[in-house]
C-alpha cells in the first residue's frame, strides 16, 4: 500500500429559483461565472494543466435589489486513478473559502474525511458508504450581508 493520494472535488453553485448551475461544465450564468478549470490535486505532485488547477472558483454575482439564496455544492468526482493505485486519497478533500466583497470569511468548509472509509472497494467500484458532497445554503440580503449554513441529508 501506498501513501500516494490523488482527489477531484468539484465546486458548482445554483441560485434558488434557477434551474441553471455555475461549474466546470456551464462556466457561466446571469448569476455567476466559474473559473472553467477543474479543482484535482494529490499530495505528492500538483496538476496544473490546462483543465486541472489545484483550485477552481466560482464569481457570484449578486443582485442588490433583493434577496438571494445560493445553494453552494463541492461534490468529490470519483475517478480511475484513485480506484488504481492512490491508497490515501480518501484522506484528502477539497476546502473551500468564501469572499464576500473581498474580504475572507474565517471558517472553510469540507466533506468529511474517515480513515477506514475508502473512495473505492477493493473490486475497484466507487464506496457507497464514502461521503463525496458538501453541500452549503447561502443566503444574502441587499446589502450583501451573507449567512452560510451547512446542509445535511
Amino acid at each position: 500500500m501506498s501513501k500516494e493520494a490523488k482527489h477531484n472535488d468539484e465546486l458548482k453553485v445554483q441560485m434558488h429559483g434557477s434551474t441553471k448551475f455555475c461549474d466546470f461544465y456551464y462556466t457561466s450564468t446571469n448569476y455567476c461565472m466559474h473559473s472553467g478549470k477543474d479543482g484535482a490535486f494529490t499530495n505528492e505532485e500538483v496538476y496544473d494543466d490546462y483543465y486541472y488547477q489545484t483550485a477552481e472558483s466560482v464569481t457570484i454575482f449578486h443582485d442588490t435589489s433583493k434577496s438571494s439564496t445560493y445553494d453552494i455544492f463541492v461534490e468529490h468526482y470519483f475517478n480511475y486513478y484513485e480506484a488504481g493505485d492512490a491508497d490515501a486519497d480518501h484522506m484528502i478533500a477539497g476546502k473551500l473559502t468564501v469572499a464576500i466583497n473581498g474580504k475572507m470569511m474565517d471558517e472553510t468548509w469540507s466533506h468529511d474525511v474517515d480513515k477506514d472509509t475508502p473512495t473505492h472497494l477493493i473490486s475497484g467500484e466507487e464506496n457507497p458508504d464514502y461521503i463525496n458532497i458538501l453541500q452549503l445554503e447561502m443566503a444574502c440580503t441587499e446589502e450583501c450581508s451573507c449567512s452560510i449554513e451547512e446542509k445535511t441529508e
